[in-house]
């Protein structure tokens, strides 16, 4: 038998991946969730902004599994260089987004980027700092060069996010709750002020329920926030990243564009700060469009796990694309019915 052409009796290549296992109770969950969202979280008809977060690490090197090289055009193997694959730098980054739309997604409406933040504390210094220039040829021994900090000093330090934990001043972290109460409620209410482009919408959060979001003082912070503004918290199902823009479409989008930005710098890691400037670019140039596209098409999985009862055995395969492009059209900001 000869070689089969690819699309040849149905033939076709796929990459295989490794699905998260559920079990009954994981399932029952996933329906109950999209049942509440697929019913506007019980609420009545009307203007909604519905807000996803999420943290993701942003790397200072990624290799490529297909990476070319041609002599013949002058395109040649590049290498990287670090001690170790645990100095490879990295940046985490909490990013917000909402879609406000009236009645049901299906109507289209508008994705906005509330915000973008750095994690990152501040650390006491518990001794001074200084610069090191190089090695002295005489003596072996490195010059020292000006004083980076001195003892007592508070810098800022790259760190992971918690719930409600801000750590020590030896290893601070930065809280969900922090940057919720002085960042993301802040946004959210000046785009809802009188005269602002969403006055009269009911903020919806979606927040998980896996790792620091389930901490219990931070959920009680959003949800009596919540509670006092008109808003409302719905915590997602466990084992679901798929019912999250950010997971689905946006981090995704920003790895690959963000990988060929530190891609620049041949020959060594990029630092920490390279990989923060190389995010907050990607992040300016994702289009809202995108973002609004995504909110829609995680409207309609929710419809197709209630159908397949819970099961994620669709991830991967072509009933996750649900017909988005094919049905709605990108305007400026936003997408509308075509």
């Amino acid at each position: 038998m000869g070689p089969v052409a690819h699309g040849e009796g149905g033939y076709c290549t796929y990459t295989q991946r490794l699905l998260p296992l559920l079990t009954k109770g994981q399932k029952r969950k996933h329906v109950a969730f999209c049942r509440d969202l697929r019913n506007l979280w019980g609420l009545p008809s009307g203007k909604y902004l519905w807000i996803h977060f999420d943290e993701k690490w942003f790397w200072g090197f990624v290799a490529r599994m297909q990476a070319k090289e041609c002599s013949a055009i002058g395109l040649t193997r590049q290498q990287w260089w670090a001690r170790h694959k645990s100095h490879i730098n990295k940046v985490m980054a909490l990013a917000v987004v909402a879609f406000a739309f009236e009645d049901t997604p299906e109507n289209g409406g508008v994705a906005v980027k509330i915000s973008f933040t750095r994690a990152q504390a501040s650390r006491i210094a518990g001794k001074s700092q200084r610069e090191y220039s190089g090695m002295s040829e005489a003596g072996g021994r490195m010059f020292r060069r000006k004083i980076i900090r001195r003892k007592g000093d508070a810098y800022s330090v790259d760190t992971t996010i918690t719930g409600s934990d801000e750590g020590t001043s030896e290893n601070p972290k930065l809280s969900l709750k922090r940057v919720f109460k002085e960042v993301v409620f802040e946004q959210v209410d000046k785009m809802m002020a009188t005269d602002a482009p969403f006055e009269g919408y009911k903020p919806v959060y979606q927040g998980d329920k896996a790792g620091p979001h389930e901490e219990a003082e931070f959920q009680r912070f959003v949800k009596q926030h919540c509670a006092d503004n008109n808003s409302a918290w719905e915590s997602q199902a466990p084992q679901m990243p798929y019912s999250n823009v950010l997971d689905l479409v946006a981090f995704p989008c920003m790895s690959k564009r963000h990988s060929a930005l530190t891609r620049r710098h041949t020959g060594s890691v990029a630092s920490r700060d390279v990989i923060w400037d190389c995010a907050v670019k990607v992040w300016r140039d994702l289009p809202e469009c995108k973002i609004a596209r995504a909110f829609i098409l995680v409207w309609r999985i929710a419809a197709l796990v209630i159908k397949r009862k819970g099961n994620n055995t669709f991830l991967g395969t072509k009933e996750m694309h649900r017909g988005v492009e094919r049905d709605f059209n990108d305007t400026k900001n936003g997408v509308t019915p075509k």
